[in-house]
């Protein structure tokens, strides 16, 4: 009675084409296929119908969106992807949802986990590298800006000290050239 039962719900659940779940996801419908395909290495099964192409159910809709949280900005790999996937998501042929109680899965369930581990530890030690190159970049940029202080200050001080020389040469060639003051009654009755 409980295989009719369970018959009966998958019945009564609405079917997906692979147009609706490239929708769904954002992706190209290949996409959606190419993703199928790696799943189903892995042992995951989709429902087909009398054609024998695949017929999508909320339960596949989610695991492929798990799917493609997993894969993305490079995250994890395609493959190992698949292998969690299925793993987590598996079901027996009548379509009813299976936990991951083998050997098998758990091996997957340990290797997912060591992927994930390995990319957190690869991650944290890019992001260390990162810190130390920035704060190797922030102090050559103090060094930089002091440095351009320095010479902007001294190229101030020269350039003050030659509109002063300017300045000062201006007003002797200015005295040079000036006419003499004119000479009073006796200068001039006298010469002198």
């Amino acid at each position: 009675m409980n295989n009719d039962i369970t018959v009966e719900m998958v019945m009564k659940e609405k079917i997906y084409s692979t147009k609706e779940i490239a929708d769904y996801l954002g992706i190209a419908d290949s996409t959606v296929r190419k993703w199928c395909l790696l799943l189903e290495e892995h042992g995951y099964n989709f429902r087909r119908n009398e054609f024998q192409k695949r017929e999508y159910v909320e339960h596949d809709a989610i695991a492929l969106h798990k799917f493609k949280d997993l894969t993305k900005d490079g995250a994890m790999s395609l493959e190992d992807a698949a292998i969690a996937v299925s793993s987590n998501f598996s079901r027996v042929p009548n379509n009813a949802i299976t936990t991951p109680d083998t050997k098998e899965n758990n091996r997957y369930d340990e290797r997912y986990m060591r992927v994930l581990e390995d990319k957190v530890d690869a991650l944290t030690e890019m992001m260390d590298r990162q810190l130390q190159f920035n704060e190797a970049l922030m102090k050559k940029m103090d060094e930089q800006q002091k440095l351009f202080s320095e010479r902007m200050e001294l190229s101030d001080q020269r350039l003050v000290e030659a509109m002063k020389m300017i300045n000062n040469t201006q007003k002797e060639l200015a005295a040079a050239k000036s006419p003499e003051p004119p000479k009073g009654f006796l200068q001039r009755l006298f010469g002198k």
